[in-house]
């Protein structure tokens, strides 16, 4: 396993039984990674006066829980707009190697539309972005979002969301048919390896995804989220209703236990798990991870990996 400078002890990786759901210590392991890497954000923001918010299922898990949701393998934090691009601007001088600051500028076609805080000698990939030409940091990671602001106007709201979604739909579909190819059966990749440069400077001549995604963010910082009564989380597509919650819930934070390390959730975040997950979040329901499609390894390196694609093979 790569060497964690978090301290998680010596049980930690031990299979265990959470809420009747075996965990087991491969996924122990997985967590471990992933709880270095909040560790690591901790000291950054710690450092540079950054408030961050436990979000999604790892704030369901701090509460609930004390840690991760048994059957969950990510960590989702989020963070205002003004924090997050603090944050950008301070990281590529204080994560280095293994930790590294992923999003759209550095590494081109990843587009998602908020940060990753990835450990480059390990694997945790969506397998089929390991079949893209788009050569993108593929380390196991933690989700960093933005929170934005929400104009209170219903039919004003409503437009807004659709340009933000609108934009970074546009994006996605032009990098996928320019830097970001599939790479496809090996036997008609040397075509597709040949015709994506001169595909790619066509249709960049008249439309750039680099430009859409521009217009994405700036559409997204429209509203102030600090004198807005609503905050949300725009990165997905399709927009999900139910991460649009009241901006004074956010407006302190709280440390509570996960695991053997602490996070902070938003003051108001009953009200917010009421909105992410109905009044019944308190009872256990187990459900797929969103990660279900993933590669996760915690002893190779993403790199490994890409070297076995490039030799034909593909990740399914």
């Amino acid at each position: 396993m790569v060497d964690l400078k978090l301290d998680y002890g010596k049980d930690f990786l031990e299979e265990e039984v959470r809420c009747d759901y075996t965990i087991d210590s491969e996924m122990k392991r997985i967590w471990a990674v992933e709880l270095d890497l909040v560790n690591e954000l901790k000291r950054v923001c710690d450092k540079y006066g950054i408030q961050y918010f436990a979000d999604g299922g790892t704030l369901l898990g701090a509460i609930r829980h004390k840690g991760f949701i048994p059957w969950d393998n990510d960590i989702d934090l989020c963070m205002f707009r003004d924090q997050y691009e603090k944050l950008c601007e301070v990281a590529p001088r204080e994560f280095k190697h293994p930790y590294f600051f992923q999003t759209e500028y550095t590494d081109p076609t990843s587009l998602r539309g908020h940060a990753q805080l990835r450990n480059s000698e390990t694997t945790g990939a969506i397998r089929i972005e390991l079949n893209k030409t788009a050569r993108l940091n593929q380390g196991i990671f933690i989700d960093i979002f933005p929170l934005d602001g929400v104009p209170e106007d219903p039919a004003t709201m409503e437009q807004h969301i659709d340009d933000v979604v609108s934009n970074l739909r546009t994006a996605k579909k032009l990098a996928s048919m320019t830097d970001g190819v599939l790479l496809g059966n090996a036997r008609f990749r040397p075509l597709r390896m040949l015709a994506r440069p001169i595909a790619g400077k066509i249709i960049k001549k008249f439309r750039n995804y680099d430009d859409y995604y521009r217009k994405y963010e700036e559409e997204c910082k429209k509203y102030d989220p600090r004198a807005t009564e609503k905050v949300a989380k725009y990165f997905p597509i399709p927009f999900v209703r139910n991460w649009v919650w009241n901006r004074e819930d956010f407006d302190e934070a709280v440390e509570v236990p996960f695991e053997m390390i602490t996070l902070p959730v938003p003051k108001g975040y009953e009200n917010v798990l009421n909105t992410c997950f109905g009044k019944n979040w308190r009872t256990p329901l187990r459900v797929d991870t969103m990660h279900g499609t993933m590669l996760f390894d915690v002893d190779r390196s993403y790199r490994e990996y890409m070297k076995e694609v490039n030799k034909g093979g593909l990740f399914r």
